[in-house]
């Protein structure tokens, strides 16, 4: 039978970079964001998508 597993493993594939994101990953980029070293970053939106959205 498809599993939610198997599932993953075909979208994983269709991701630039192979896989499907982590939670930690997407969670780490709001860190940063939320932190003193992100001070000049103003009015942008930052894509945790292992590449997905085109680059135009």
């Amino acid at each position: 039978s498809y599993t939610l597993e198997d599932h993953w493993k075909v979208v994983g594939k269709n991701v630039p970079l192979g896989r499907i994101g982590e939670a930690r990953e997407a969670g780490d980029v709001i860190c940063f964001l939320a932190s003193a070293r992100a001070s000049y970053i103003t009015g942008t939106a930052i894509n945790v998508d292992g590449g997905t959205a085109p680059v135009v």
